[in-house]
């Protein structure tokens, strides 16, 4: 914006990086009064802070991907308990029997007095073991799965120590508002607050949902027509921290969980739903940082019950033609099954506007 105004003024018609830096530098130096520096450290000490967590937790990703290929030559079976997630007793396991070598010759009352390991679990892992195709059971083997697993256990614990400073030393009061929230922890309210800065940016809901990428967007080729999805728009980031958020919500929060269940029901996919839940839990939001209250499950069912309320009367004008089916009309197949469906829908509204239902 300063470039161009500045280019402008000057009557440059060339636009290069060198001549935007000069016109950049240009206004720097003449209207040093109209620059306003950040002042605000907290907030940036903060984005600092979520930042390095979030590098932090790329890099535990990264460590559990190396593992499992590892641990696919060296242990297939105890992959099956990693179908959602690596649980910590299996990272223990692993720890102190790297191979299904190692693992076969283990002993139950050994396996049994590491956490979250039964006794029935701790006999299932030793007969898979001893039954297993695994090929690596080298030295070198063992020694890179015990390396990746303390890294990982290190991780995890500088991970956990520094959203605990998060959590104690925030005092924004946005974050508070965020966290009455239930399945909105510390760190995301933190990253959300983060992406949407003042909530004074958007002037509607529906503005906010378009910054993260949740309006939905119609797609239409020829004569026929795609679903209507998620636009995906914009920065992917903010959308990622308000889908681990809404998985969180459906499990914890009854009025989120209420509404998932009612889109399946219907028949949704359930990544489909998931994203209306996405877009739920943002209206949510922006009335919570608008009105600076925390969450109240109440407003938003008094706010359904007043739309349920209304009724929805179909107000079609009796003077408007609809076009008659004509069979043979020079159209494609498809077109041709679309006009009957649209003639069905025309008859059926007619219907009912004569009906004044």
């Amino acid at each position: 914006m300063v470039s161009a105004t500045i280019k402008k003024a000057v009557m440059n018609r060339a636009i290069t990086d060198q001549i935007s830096a000069k016109n950049i530098s240009e206004y720097l130096i003449n209207h040093q009064n109209k620059i306003q520096p950040s002042t605000n450290s907290y907030y940036s000490s903060l984005r600092k802070q979520w930042s390095f967590v979030k590098l932090l937790v790329k890099q535990r990703v990264q460590l559990l991907n190396q593992l499992e290929a590892i641990v696919y030559t060296s242990n297939t079976e105890v992959l099956t308990y990693c179908k959602h997630s690596t649980p910590n007793w299996l990272l223990s396991v692993l720890r102190k029997y790297p191979t299904a070598k190692r693992l076969s010759r283990a002993n139950v009352s050994s396996l049994v007095k590491i956490p979250y390991v039964s006794r029935e679990k701790a006999e299932g892992l030793i007969a898979k073991a001893k039954l297993s195709i695994s090929s690596s059971n080298d030295e070198i083997t063992e020694t890179i799965i015990k390396a990746t697993v303390d890294q990982i256990l290190q991780l995890d614990k500088t991970i956990n120590h520094h959203e605990k400073l998060m959590s104690d030393g925030c005092n924004l009061p946005e974050v508070k508002i965020l966290e009455s929230f239930n399945g909105i922890a510390t760190y995301s309210a933190v990253g959300l607050i983060l992406e949407i800065g003042t909530i004074e940016r958007f002037s509607s809901a529906k503005k906010l949902a378009s910054f993260f990428g949740l309006h939905p967007t119609l797609k239409s080729s020829g004569d026929g027509h795609a679903a209507v999805r998620m636009s995906k728009k914009g920065r992917r980031e903010p959308r990622l921290i308000l889908f681990n958020v809404a998985r969180t919500a459906i499990n914890c929060n009854p009025l989120i969980k209420e509404i998932y269940e009612k889109h399946v029901k219907r028949g949704m996919q359930k990544m489909a739903a998931l994203g209306c839940v996405m877009h739920k839990i943002l209206r949510i939001v922006f009335g919570m940082l608008k009105n600076k209250q925390n969450f109240n499950p109440e407003i938003d069912k008094a706010n359904q019950r007043k739309c349920e309320s209304k009724s929805k009367k179909i107000t079609i004008s009796k003077s408007r033609r609809y076009q008659s089916y004509d069979s043979n009309a020079p159209v494609s197949r498809r077109q041709g099954n679309k006009r009957k469906e649209e003639k069905k829908s025309h008859f059926v509204k007619l219907q009912k506007a004569e009906s004044g239902n």
